[in-house]
């Protein structure tokens, strides 16, 4: 019996929460913000904290002038927000917490303050960064095939949008490697993707002697 009352002890705040949720539907929106009532979001930094006095759309307006302010909590908390931000319930059970408390964040500000094209969003990035990998991964595959292929002929990679089209092509041919490629699975290039790439080494410290190819990023000073 004692478990049970325990239980129910337990379940009272979310019944409580939830039963705040419902209310919280008239709750004021702001102008490009979506609100999330009766939520704050974990791991958001608090840039600082504004005087209460005005409105919603004044808290609104300061977060608009703040460098990398994309949202703010019904409490004054002007916010710095992950582009994919966790929800955690504020404590229902609390007397000091209200039907339309919560937190407002910008529809469309990245935390540069930079604002996206319509249509993209922190899902459509991730998967546009998800498909950008694979493809450089399938050029830094493609890349030191064929430089591998190419230094057994006797041959410098760095110099191969000089070399003759037939000793490249060998070169592909020899490493069994196509020209370009499409592939959602294991990635996308084309032929001047991977010159590029044999062209241009990047200098990394990870390489101290200086000797070996690194196809990770673009070329450093």
């Amino acid at each position: 019996m004692s478990r049970a009352l325990q239980i129910l002890a337990l379940l009272i705040p979310v019944f409580i929460g939830a039963a705040d949720l419902t209310q919280a539907q008239g709750c004021p929106g702001v102008n490009g913000y979506s609100f999330y009532p009766l939520q704050e979001v974990a791991g958001a930094f608090t840039i600082r904290v504004r005087n209460l006095a005005g409105n919603l759309s004044d808290i609104a307006a300061d977060c608009g002038r703040t460098p990398r302010c994309n949202g703010f909590s019904t409490r004054g908390q002007l916010l710095r927000v992950p582009l994919a931000p966790t929800f955690s319930f504020l404590d229902g059970s609390d007397p000091s917490t209200l039907p339309c408390d919560g937190t407002y964040i910008a529809a469309s500000r990245t935390l540069s303050g930079l604002i996206p094209p319509a249509g993209v969003n922190a899902s459509k990035l991730r998967a546009e960064s998800e498909k950008a990998y694979i493809g450089m991964q399938a050029v830094i595959a493609a890349a030191n095939r064929v430089a591998a292929k190419l230094l057994e002929s006797g041959l410098n990679p760095r110099n191969a949008s000089r070399l003759p089209a037939g000793d490249l092509a060998r070169a592909f041919d020899d490493a069994r490697t196509p020209l370009s490629q499409s592939s959602s699975t294991s990635g996308s290039y084309s032929y001047p993707d991977v010159l590029a790439a044999l062209s241009y080494p990047v200098w990394d410290s990870r390489q101290a002697n200086g000797t070996a190819y690194n196809y990770i990023s673009p070329v450093k000073d």
